[in-house]
């Protein structure tokens, strides 16, 4: 499993057929035993259409980032485990898979791609800041002493601490 570029890569002991494949059908999850509140199924995704030993998976954005949200689950070796039924994928002569239930990882690359920030969105009249990112944070990592507003790219004049323009950054006054 590689976090850092969204691949799960499947190797089996014989070539199997590509097309056969139903990426649903894969569970991972933190330890042997299945557990929902550790574990993702996987949607739909892209992947690679060669008949091969090795099928690569390009997870969907949606199962990469609930993957990298849960705590407990795919940070190392560990705790990076799948599971999937016989209708994963079928070999060349139409055998299913046999079935797995908790198969440890043999290789796990963590995810140590910062993440960017893509957008933000300022709405003075509720006083929110929106800020939209490449990928699940800690929204304990957020460090609002760190952002600032510009008038322009770039620029270190007109630059306002973020915590100065809020209302809560004021004392108010004994007149209310």
């Amino acid at each position: 499993l590689d976090l850092n570029n969204g691949l799960l890569i499947l190797t089996f002991s014989e070539t199997v057929n590509a097309y056969t494949l139903v990426v649903p059908t894969i569970i991972i999850q933190h330890s042997q035993l299945l557990t929902s509140e550790s574990s993702v199924r996987l949607g739909i995704s892209d992947y690679s259409l060669d008949n091969s030993t090795m099928i690569i998976i390009s997870l969907n954005f949606e199962n990469l980032n609930e993957i990298k949200r849960l705590r407990m689950l795919s940070t190392n070796e560990n705790n990076t485990y799948i599971s999937f039924n016989e209708s994963l994928i079928q070999d060349m002569n139409g055998n299913r898979v046999i079935p797995s239930l908790g198969l440890k990882v043999s290789m796990h690359i963590p995810d140590h791609d910062p993440p960017e920030l893509l957008h933000f969105f300022l709405n003075l009249t509720s006083n929110q800041l929106i800020l939209i990112l490449s990928e699940t944070v800690s929204v304990l990592s957020l460090n609002i002493t760190n952002i600032y507003l510009q008038n322009v790219n770039n620029s270190t004049s007109n630059k306002y601490d973020f915590l100065q323009l809020s209302d809560a950054s004021y004392p108010s006054s004994p007149d209310g």
